[in-house]
């Protein structure tokens, strides 16, 4: 499940700007791959909830969601490798951390 802080998005925006090395696009993405499970337990863990939500079967998941389903059950595999080969620094490149900032606010 890809997913990036607002912050490292403003800076990647920024970086594509002022950086001559920047060609070609790039995934707006944490370098952190996650799925869907471990982000809502990252959540729940600090906000200092419970959680508890049974796994749903995959057939399930396929009569309610068609050929989307796959987005569900296999997810997207996208990384942030080329951005951070031309030197881009990530400032919450964990979940845990990220969370962790916008949760203070």
């Amino acid at each position: 499940m890809p997913w990036i802080h607002i912050t490292d998005l403003i800076q990647m925006y920024a970086e594509a700007v002022d950086n001559d090395k920047v060609k070609g696009s790039y995934n707006a993405s944490s370098p952190q791959y996650i799925n869907h499970s471990e982000f809502n337990h990252t959540l729940a863990r600090i906000m200092n909830k419970p959680f508890f939500i049974p796994n749903i079967p995959a057939f399930v998941m396929k009569l309610a969601l068609g050929e989307m389903s796959s987005l569900v059950l296999n997810g997207s595999r996208i990384d942030a490798t080329k951005i951070q080969e031309i030197g881009f620094k990530f400032q919450y490149p964990t979940l845990e951390k990220a969370l962790e900032e916008l949760i203070e606010k």
